[in-house]
């Protein structure tokens, strides 16, 4: 696919880590959807650890709508609990969360929107899951701008698209996020690039962990035969 050939031209030392959307399982998803997904660019939900962090990616399209998957959907639920078990060890400096769809866009109490954030029963239910274990930061994309909000102390990010931007947020150009994360804290910055090259100030070198999530990135040609 276009996808391969343009992160095949990545540098070996920059691991990807890719995390489907909608647009890779289906705004309801089917058992066929998630397998073709799987079969291409790998599991739709994992944990990975980087020096002391844990980080945990989840398949959140299973809870805008499991019509279809609703096995898979308990399969997720399962081994989320078992991750979240492990995160309450204290044995990680911090919990991370990455997903497409954000549960919320500024407010956890916000009104359902049926194509932005999760339903609030499931939305609270999920992000009371996550702060109890220990989870101060979940990034999310989908939204094609820049928003978020915060539960207690667990901030929520929503990261605006590295392509087109939606129609109401056309003054926010686009770009990525850097995430920085050390003992204490995780801070972010978003990039806009188109501006970005020329500061010569932003030196990438000077981070000690750096992801560059493409949580907003669609992939609107994937072949899913």
């Amino acid at each position: 696919t276009d996808f391969k050939k343009v992160f095949e031209k990545l540098d070996n030392d920059i691991p990807l880590v890719l995390l489907g959307g909608n647009h890779d399982f289906l705004n309801s998803p089917t058992v066929e959807s998630v397998t073709a997904y799987k079969t291409t660019f790998g599991d739709d939900y994992f944990t990975f650890w980087i020096d002391g962090v844990m980080f945990i990616v989840i398949n959140v399209q299973f809870y805008k709508d499991n019509t279809h998957v609703k096995g898979l959907y308990e399969e997720q639920e399962a081994w989320i609990d078992k991750q979240l078990a492990e995160a309450k060890s204290g044995n990680y400096k911090h919990v991370i969360v990455f997903q497409h769809i954000p549960w919320f866009l500024r407010d956890i109490n916000e009104p359902l929107d049926e194509m932005f954030n999760i339903e609030n029963t499931t939305r609270h239910r999920m992000v009371s899951k996550f702060y109890e274990a220990g989870v101060r930061a979940i990034f999310a994309g989908h939204y094609h701008r820049n928003a978020g909000g915060k539960y207690e102390d667990l901030e929520l990010v929503v990261t605006s698209a590295i392509g087109a931007q939606s129609p109401d947020g056309r003054n926010a150009d686009s770009g990525y996020r850097v995430v920085t994360v050390n003992e204490t804290d995780i801070t972010h910055r978003y990039v806009n690039i188109t501006t970005s090259h020329t500061n010569s100030a932003f030196d990438f070198n000077a981070f000690r962990l750096i992801l560059l999530i493409f949580v907003a990135f669609v992939i609107k040609k994937f072949v899913m035969n």
